[in-house]
């Protein structure tokens, strides 16, 4: 184990809200090792699942996570109602755990380059080539090119089969992985720290603050000081712009209004605001 992941598990294990870290070079899914670990009774909760490297990650439904080395991939595994957050809150949680990673990556990062959207991506905003650079070509001046969004962060929240209360948060964020080997479709559509910094954070550093910026969230979410629509609206990717929103069969098409208080996104179409949970959303 490298010596500043020793020092990391030393450090949020003695001063952070987490009771015990397992840290393994790889795993196939940090979600599923949580999962499984979550099902004994008896374990010591919060718990930290973190590999250096993921060989099935997945996404939310039958989505894959692309991970190389350099990625930071953890979960968290944890009981709800012992955080102060009951069954009603658990369809928030996505939503706060990406609220909380925009919050960590604004020590790196200027906030209006970060996006939210929804119900649980992380992206950042960049120059067309997707590293942040605002190099002309062609003559067309920087000023006259929009901004793209790329993906930077996914999470997956689910719950522990057979064990009221518990749950597992799974977060992957592109940190010091070079998307270069990922394949062109991926590269067009991601974008990691490495990047976008010429000094990016190392994984420690990076689980430290994007661990205490979700235990704020969390804490503000279990309190009922969180806004959530409110928060969500000042860095929602979607918002006031035409997107569809699918579900299996289901599909909606009209201007997203951002999310409504608990959560649900909130689409006009054809004058009337209407909610929608779960499925997929695109911008059109």
């Amino acid at each position: 184990m490298p010596p500043e992941v020793v020092d990391a598990i030393s450090r949020l294990e003695g001063q952070s809200f987490v009771r015990e870290v397992e840290w393994f070079a790889e795993l196939p899914s940090t979600n599923d090792y949580a999962l499984a670990r979550g099902a004994e009774r008896a374990l010591p909760l919060p718990r930290l699942i973190w590999a250096e490297r993921q060989t099935a990650g997945r996404g939310r439904g039958d989505h894959t996570w692309w991970s190389s080395s350099g990625a930071l991939t953890f979960s968290l595994l944890i009981d709800g109602p012992a955080l102060g957050l009951p069954p009603a809150s658990w369809p928030q949680l996505s939503m706060v755990s990406a609220i909380a990673v925009a919050d960590a990556l604004q020590q790196f990062l200027p906030e209006d380059r970060i996006a939210l959207k929804w119900p649980n991506d992380v992206h950042v905003l960049c120059a067309s080539g997707g590293d942040g650079s605002s190099a002309a070509s062609g003559g067309t001046a920087d000023s006259d090119r929009q901004p793209v969004s790329r993906k930077i962060c996914g999470i997956l929240v689910e719950p522990v089969t057979g064990v009221p209360g518990r749950l597992v948060i799974g977060i992957g964020l592109n940190v010091r992985n070079s998307l270069h080997s990922a394949s062109a479709e991926l590269r067009s559509q991601a974008v990691s720290l490495v990047e976008l910094l010429p000094q990016p954070p190392t994984l420690p550093l990076m689980l430290c603050a994007l661990l205490q910026a979700w235990v704020r969230a969390a804490q503000d979410l279990a309190a009922g000081r969180m806004d959530l629509a409110a928060r969500w609206s000042r860095q929602c990717l979607l918002r006031q712009r035409e997107v569809q929103w699918s579900l299996w069969e289901r599909t909606a098409t009209g201007i997203c209004r951002g999310i409504n208080p608990q959560g649900a996104l909130v689409i006009e179409r054809e004058g009337r605001l209407e909610t929608y949970w779960g499925g997929t959303v695109r911008l059109l």
